[in-house]
């Protein structure tokens, strides 16, 4: 037999992992409707489930087809380890020319969709194409090394919060390792029901749709009953982490950070449980610095009141929606936010959409979502403050996995209900 290529044995295993992973999705797949099938056995709930399968079906991102791509060429990387013979400041050099030709890219970029849009045709396209190709070649060639140099300062700030593991084979292993991918993160279809602000399912479908296309997924989505947004996201708790390309290297840092403290989670109660409810969806994962924020909303003096402020009258506007549903009333709440969405975009806001679905995915996160009213985040705060340490913090909060549970934990370490 002759011998694979230098990168043969990667492919290799790719191709058969992912044969493997079809074959049990289409087995599974097959089963549900069998089951299905009996008049029975469908429960309203089974129903939406399989009319949503029909929902954006040639638009929905394939996890098996990246998640095995992605997880062996880490293994392999991490395995090479090329950055391993790097001095430190080989690896600060290699970080800052990274994020250099980042910028340079995108400076490119928007160069070339100016130019588009006007007159200029021809030879000068072409040449900052050819510019913009190669200036992105030179800045992928970099990012191997990027993301293990990133992944390794994660891991020794893991480790000085005391979150690795002794083992006797490798004492102060962090566990899982620290590993993600620049990519164009998935698209989320996100899906409320029309009488309460909650994540009844969501969906990812691929980078890139068109606006026509993500039109059209909304509308399929909301024929099935509920109303629908796409949104982009910034990071996926995936293993490894997909992290959204955007030049900068502070918030990659952070992304990596908060989702990586995803992965850690996902093996106890709390991340096991994540799906099952908006409560568990809501208990946010701290970043390594738990001081301030990376962008503070204001440390300038008081706004002036007469100012559109864009936090205040989103949150006015959520608890002004909230109090009309919770009285019944849903289509006077869905006219208030299409006339708010418009006040919105007057003030140079472009909101394409303002609906139940959109807050329920912006507000979710409960430390500071926009138009986030409930008390999460100021209860959790208080939680981190009185368990003393960001460890102490996780293993507190890892083992809830429902609102009693949460409840119970607030109760057990002094912290009060309802305040923000």
């Amino acid at each position: 037999m002759p011998p694979l290529p230098a990168n043969g044995w990667r492919e290799s295993i790719v191709r058969i992992l992912r044969f493997g992973l079809s074959i049990l999705a289409s087995a599974s797949i097959a089963l549900t409707f069998i089951l299905l099938a009996s008049p029975d056995y469908i429960s309203p709930a089974d129903e939406f489930q399989v009319r949503l399968s029909t929902v954006a079906s040639q638009q929905r991102f394939d996890w098996s087809d990246w998640l095995v791509g992605a997880f062996v060429g880490k293994v392999a990387d991490r395995l090479r380890n090329d950055s391993a013979q790097l001095s430190e400041s080989e690896r600060t050099a290699l970080v800052e020319r990274y994020f250099q030709l980042a910028r340079e890219e995108e400076d490119l970029r928007s160069q070339l969709l100016q130019k588009r849009a006007g007159t200029v045709k021809g030879a000068e396209l072409d040449a900052l194409e050819v510019q913009l190709a190669r200036k992105r070649a030179d800045k992928l060639a970099l990012q191997p090394g990027l993301e293990a140099i990133i992944a390794g300062r994660v891991e020794r700030a893991a480790q000085a919060e005391s979150l690795a593991q002794d083992l006797p084979f490798n004492p102060q292993i962090v566990l899982p390792p620290v590993a993600f991918k620049y990519v164009a993160p998935p698209l989320l279809l996100v899906m409320s029901p029309h009488d309460q602000i909650s994540t009844k399912a969501s969906v990812h479908l691929l980078p890139g749709l068109s606006l026509s296309e993500i039109e059209q997924v909304e509308a399929q989505a909301d024929a099935l009953g509920v109303v629908s947004l796409v949104v982009p996201v910034g990071g996926i708790g995936t293993y490894p982490t997909m992290v959204v390309e955007n030049g900068s290297y502070d918030s990659t840092l952070e992304i990596v950070s908060h989702e990586w403290t995803h992965n850690y989670l996902d093996i106890r109660p709390l991340g096991m449980h994540y799906g099952d409810s908006d409560l568990v969806r809501n208990l946010p994962v701290p970043n390594y610095d738990d001081d301030p924020p990376v962008q503070p909303r204001s440390q300038s003096p008081a706004a002036d009141p007469n100012q559109f402020d864009y936090n205040r009258e989103m949150r006015q506007t959520r608890l002004t929606v909230d109090s009309l549903l919770k009285d019944g009333n849903v289509q006077a709440a869905e006219t208030y936010m299409e006339e708010r969405r418009k006040d919105f975009v007057a003030h140079g806001y472009a909101l394409r959409k303002l609906n139940q679905a959109y807050f329920a995915f912006y507000g979710s996160y409960a430390d500071g979502g926009v138009g986030a009213v409930n008390p999460i985040g100021g209860e959790l705060k208080r939680l981190r403050k009185v368990t003393g340490s960001l460890r102490a913090y996780l293993d507190a909060i890892s083992q809830v996995s429902n609102f009693e549970d949460y409840r119970a934990l607030l109760k057990a370490k002094g912290v009060p209900e309802g305040k923000r």
